[in-house]
């Protein structure tokens, strides 16, 4: 039987650097951070924004019965999440690092695993001598293959990194215990199988795994092998975890939702979506071996039938990969158990469990870790006798390393990351809302607005892009259009709340304030986590000078979110009113450090900074406001005013004018209004300021 040592044909320095575990884990560690070093200080992309930015319940550490009420199955996923917050902040830089820690671990918890099985496959050798360089490569393959990208870079998917790091952890422990008489491993074992299964519901198959590191040491001798093979029972009920909590939290039958538990996929069938998976984890093993082509939204259509081309093709490779795996467990035992693992650890996302989306990259994070041993063990044994064998090895690793990068840095940039999708899924509405989304953020509201166009061109009962149309409109100021793609959002799909909250800002600004506070209300029956509701409450109390009742609303909203920036800009504008001017800078500041591109907040502490006299600062936030925002005509007339008290009459002529045409284009009466009533947009006298409400 073949082991990963290969001693005799290793050059010098490989058989010094592989037996030396610190220097291996240095290279490990090097490896990751160097690939995703650019990315760290991304921001948050996609669902982090609702997993994380918009996860009130992460921002509470203290509160451990709702981090577990909020997702059982993912309690400790989400306590480290809360963790992260509660020592940094919503920085994702801090975010990130940790995913990029925990990957790096991952990487030499998979090189520490393959040692321990090539021991358990080899005749008994000291551990701390022998060279392993297929230990090593499959560590390497592991941290610097572009498949990882998705799963490190994308913040909300923790659960995937930790669920591996609790998995390998399982394992390693295992393999001790059956190496040794210490019941300490095995407690870590059963320890590290329930973290596991409260990251991510995919480490349903780990007691698989471990049947699968029994059976490759049944050949080991061993007095107490009776014993250590009946401590497999509580590993075998450990199975019963996730659906028993899932079970229990819905409080019906515990083996039904065995099944239910990842039924997300609506009308799919399950043979639908077992007949696409054979073609999906074709696809995933091509990613594998050339990864080109990554997609971070795919547009993979569903196979009906087993007698399709793409179905029966797949499904005759899927056979022959398993029939090899079989042929190779006496031939190298080592190789054919990373391909066991590949499968065991493909069922829950792979199998009958149907999910919304049948392809994902980051599904591939803990399979891989198979794969990598069987490409490593494989490579070490093909190339033993070849010269120029490390050439070869430096070659795969360097251009996976080259590959991830630049994955790396198309992830970096969130509208970057989604024109790259859109250009893949040309055909898919889903990625075009999503680049809108972003383009919304950044106030390019013609690109925004052309890409949802294009996602309802595709899906015309996409609620979602309705939704951000609406948005736009009220952006712009044309408040029955807003209405019109609103209405259409909330017919389409009435659990959507940003339509509630989005008619209750129009309604708001068309001063039908009751009916302002009835959509604010609704959005809260249907997602009563959502801050959103109160700000609007806030505001109608506002408008009505009940500022206690305001402010008490705007306090709740940030018990629940901390780093809600407009409830302390609302706050500022409370202050404001009761000419507390001291108490609304310090508002509007906070409002600030939590957004930066918050243009109101920069717009009324321009005008604090001016009523006190401090022209120089009421300048620089008045400017940063037409910075974040060029069409915002408030800040343009009141940054005329202060030019004016700075002696600058030019730039205050220029300003004022700007203010006009835009205040005319936004359809800003109020604002026309109050500009017609100047002389003639003379600033000689200084102009009334307007907030930013």
């Amino acid at each position: 039987m073949q082991t990963t040592s290969k001693s005799a044909a290793l050059p010098w320095f490989l058989k010094r650097f592989s037996s030396r575990r610190w220097a291996v884990y240095a290279v490990l560690f090097l490896g990751a951070f160097g690939i995703y070093s650019t990315a760290i200080q991304a921001s948050f992309h996609m669902d982090d924004i609702f997993g994380i930015v918009r996860n009130n319940t992460i921002k509470h550490l203290s509160d451990v019965t709702s981090i577990w009420h909020f997702s059982p199955l993912r309690f400790v996923s989400n306590y480290s999440l809360a963790l992260n917050y509660h020592f940094f902040g919503l920085n994702p830089a801090a975010f990130r690092t940790t995913n990029v820690m925990i990957h790096a671990v991952n990487g030499c918890l998979l090189y520490h695993l393959m040692v321990l099985l090539a021991d358990a496959c080899a005749k008994p050798a000291s551990l701390q001598t022998r060279p392993h360089p297929a230990a090593f490569l499959a560590a390497l393959i592991f941290v610097v293959h572009p498949l990882q990208t998705q799963a490190v870079i994308y913040l909300v998917q923790r659960g995937v990194l930790l669920t591996a790091f609790f998995y390998l952890s399982a394992l390693i422990f295992y393999v001790q215990y059956r190496l040794s008489d210490r019941i300490i491993y095995y407690t870590l074992s059963l320890f590290a199988i329930v973290a596991a299964m409260l990251s991510k519901q995919i480490a349903f198959t780990l007691p698989l795994a471990l049947l699968l590191i029994e059976w490759v040491m049944t050949h080991r001798p061993d007095r107490r092998l009776a014993f250590k093979k009946a401590a497999l029972v509580p590993i075998l009920i450990s199975i019963l975890i996730i659906p028993a909590i899932q079970g229990l939290r819905l409080h019906s039958q515990i083996m039904t939702h065995v099944f239910q538990m990842t039924n997300q996929a609506g009308s799919m069938t399950r043979w639908e979506y077992f007949l696409t998976e054979w073609r999906v984890i074709m696809t995933y093993l091509r990613l594998v071996i050339i990864p080109v082509g990554q997609n971070f939204d795919y547009d993979f259509t569903l196979s009906t039938r087993i007698t399709e081309p793409a179905v029966l093709a797949s499904g005759f490779g899927l056979l022959v990969l398993l029939g090899l795996t079989v042929w190779g467990w006496q031939k190298n035992r080592l190789m054919a158990a990373g391909a066991v693992l590949f499968f065991i650890c493909l069922i829950p996302e792979c199998s009958i469990f149907p999910l919304e989306d049948v392809i994902v990259e980051y599904r591939m994070y803990l399979p891989l870790a198979g794969l990598s041993m069987v490409m490593a063990e494989g490579l070490t044994s093909l190339l033993n006798q070849y010269r120029y064998r490390f050439g070869i090895y430096l070659a795969i690793i360097f251009t996976l390393t080259g590959l991830s990068c630049h994955r790396s840095y198309v992830w970096e940039d969130p509208i970057r990351l989604l024109t790259d999708t859109v250009q893949k899924s040309p055909r898919k509405a889903r990625p075009w809302n999503n680049l809108a989304t972003f383009y919304m953020r950044q106030n390019h509201l013609e690109k925004a607005e052309h890409a949802l166009k294009k996602s309802l061109e595709l899906d015309p009962s996409y609620a979602p892009a309705y939704s951000n149309l609406g948005d736009i409109a009220y952006r712009k100021h044309d408040l029955k259009e807003a209405q019109a793609q609103l209405q259409k959002a909330m017919a389409l799909d009435p659990e959507l709340p940003e339509p509630y909250i989005f008619l209750g800002h129009v309604n708001f600004v068309l001063g039908n304030l009751e009916k302002a506070g009835s959509f604010y209300k609704q959005a809260l029956e249907v997602d009563p986590h959502f801050v959103s509701p109160y700000s609007g409450l806030a505001n109608i109390m506002i408008a009505r000078r009940a500022y206690a009742q305001a402010g008490q609303l705007l306090r709740q909203a940030l018990d629940m979110n901390p780093d809600y920036a407009t409830a302390y800009y609302l706050l500022g504008n409370i202050h404001q009113y009761r000419s507390e001017a001291h108490e609304a800078k310090k508002s509007y500041q906070a409002a600030l450090r939590i957004d930066p591109y918050l243009k109101q907040a920069e717009n009324n502490l321009g005008i604090l900074y001016f009523k006190t006299g401090d022209l120089q600062s009421a300048r620089i936030h008045l400017e940063k406001a037409v910075e974040i925002d060029a069409e915002f005509d408030k800040a343009y007339f009141n940054l005329a005013n202060v030019y004016h008290a700075l002696g600058e009459i030019e730039k205050a002529e220029q300003a004022i004018a700007e203010a006009r045409r835009l205040a005319h284009q936004n359809k800003n009466q109020a604002l026309v209004e109050v500009i017609r009533a100047s002389p003639a947009g003379d600033v000689t006298d200084v102009l009334p300021l307007t907030s930013g409400t």
